[in-house]
């Protein structure tokens, strides 16, 4: 099935057919909620800044050969380029199947998740989310996935949240997270059953105690969690206990950096864990920490049984770190150095990391 191009633009008047790249005939973000069906390509053109004046939801399902596509172009329509929505305190809702979105910026304050991808087929690729609230409700503070896929996004939220176990700055219901920077201040991704979370950099932007880069809240079955770099947190990745037999998560080729209790003065009994487990009922489930990498970290896990194949590095891996570094002006450099019992330890090890900024 062929693709049909529809424009939009932020500057356009309403009421057009979609058809060509101009202010009178162009739909407006409101119009592309009512529009949007199988074998559509809306083209969101770098014309200015989409004002969101309410939730934009999209039902309607695309299919394999005919998805519905969402993607940010420049002002001439020649090739691929980030537009720019202020969602105010609305969100975006993706709900249907086979709907891809890619190169769109969003930032809101909803107390929700800024935007929601809410079916196994769907995609978002090479977009930034930002929530800039400093409440949360719900399950997602900036991106929530239900086994969906998010590839290669810049995410960041603001809050500190309240409730461990239920808002995280990526929530995934399932599905994978793939080469994501995340930048939270209490929990990066919130995962809930079977998922892969592989080559992301997660970034703890002055976190308060019981911080996590990776919670994983429940157990389905299979969790794979590879090649992820975790900055900055109390806890890297944090598991619950299980007697399940069936029960397997495996955790390979990460790097953990300053992995710590961010208050000793006041909690000096506890401590930071690259591997944390909530509850140590675990006998009968398998978990697999193998040729992971830690640096800074006060513990790698409670315990030796899952200490197999570690190292620690003796020198800092980064070419340059910050705490708390401002993003939008001056990002760390999260790359990896050629030190030999630092950066160089690492490679082949975790995936080059994104220095993608917030630029609006």
């Amino acid at each position: 099935m062929a693709i049909t191009i529809k424009y939009v633009r932020s500057d356009a008047v309403g009421e057009g057919t979609g058809n060509t790249n101009t202010v009178e005939d162009a739909y407006t973000l409101a119009e592309v909620g009512v529009n949007h069906a199988p074998g559509i390509e809306f083209r969101f053109i770098n014309s200015g800044t989409f004002l969101s004046t309410g939730n934009q939801t999209y039902n309607n399902d695309g299919t394999g050969e005919a998805p519905i596509i969402f993607t940010g172009r420049n002002l001439a329509d020649t090739n691929y380029e980030n537009c720019y929505i202020n969602g105010q305190t609305y969100y975006m809702a993706f709900n249907g199947k086979s709907q891809i979105i890619k190169y769109i910026d969003i930032v809101s304050s909803t107390t929700g998740a800024t935007l929601q991808i809410n079916d196994a087929k769907s995609m978002v690729y090479n977009c930034k989310i930002k929530n800039t609230s400093t409440t949360a409700t719900g399950a997602a503070n900036a991106l929530c996935v239900l086994n969906g896929i998010a590839f290669n996004n810049y995410i960041e939220s603001i809050t500190n949240y309240s409730s461990l176990s239920t808002v995280g700055t990526l929530r995934l219901y399932g599905g994978i997270a793939f080469g994501n920077k995340i930048i939270s201040r209490y929990i990066g991704i919130l995962q809930t059953g079977a998922t892969s979370i592989s080559n992301n950099l997660i970034i703890g932007n002055s976190p308060g105690d019981e911080s996590t880069g990776i919670y994983k809240s429940s157990f389905y079955n299979l969790c794979f969690l590879h090649r992820n770099t975790i900055y900055n947190f109390t806890y890297g990745i944090s598991i619950p206990g299980s007697t399940d037999s069936a029960e397997v998560v495996h955790i390979i080729d990460n790097l953990f950096h300053t992995i710590q209790e961010p208050n000793p003065s006041t909690n000096p009994l506890e401590n930071g864990y690259c591997i944390y487990l909530r509850t140590l009922t675990t006998s009968d489930y398998m978990i697999n920490t193998t040729n992971n990498r830690y640096y800074n970290c006060d513990n790698f896990s409670q315990g030796d049984k899952y200490n197999l194949g570690n190292v620690e590095c003796i020198s800092d891996p980064f070419n340059y770190t910050d705490v708390s570094p401002s993003y939008d002006i001056n990002p760390p450099d999260y790359t990896l150095n050629d030190i030999a019992d630092g950066g160089t330890l690492c490679r082949n090890i975790v995936y080059p990391a994104y220095n993608w900024t917030w630029n609006h």
